[in-house]
């Protein structure tokens, strides 16, 4: 495996964010820029191919019921050792992050299909559509419906 560091990992994660096209991050606390003018902590390459291990397992299970203890058993260490590292990796906690992960993809589907709102936010695997909703519109300032209007 090549050698990997965490500017890289943050250089993948803005690349999602990119592609997506929304900043979520003043509504989770997390500025798009802290990455970029902070330096980042100095890591051992053991926690950071254990925040790969969880960045690579949240983007392949998003859609799928995911607690922190799953994402700490990728990265073979305890749900407080994974939060904290998460946390302090990342600037975002975990179901922070896999929350994002989630509304990118409704997001995607809402500009780019006819498919039925409620639809989205149960493939994109929100609890309900209250907190789709909710969360949709702390994000972007709109509903669903407005938004995928304005695309």
């Amino acid at each position: 495996m090549a050698d990997l560091n965490l500017t890289d990992i943050v250089k993948d994660y803005d690349k999602t964010r990119v592609i997506f096209g929304v900043d979520l991050s003043i509504n989770y606390g997390w500025r798009h820029d802290d990455h970029q003018q902070a330096s980042l902590p100095k890591s051992s390459k053991r926690q950071v191919y254990r925040v790969q291990a969880m960045l690579r397992f949240l983007a392949e299970n998003f859609r799928q019921p995911t607690t922190v203890a799953d994402v700490a058993d990728r990265a073979g260490i305890s749900k407080g050792h994974a939060s904290a590292l998460f946390q302090s990796q990342m600037n975002i906690s975990i179901i922070g992050y896999l929350t994002e992960l989630r509304l990118y993809r409704a997001q995607s589907a809402l500009a780019n299909s006819d498919e039925k709102i409620v639809n989205i936010a149960l493939d994109a695997r929100f609890g309900s559509m209250s907190q789709f909703y909710e969360i949709f519109h702390l994000a972007t300032g709109l509903t669903p419906q407005k938004w995928r209007d304005a695309q």
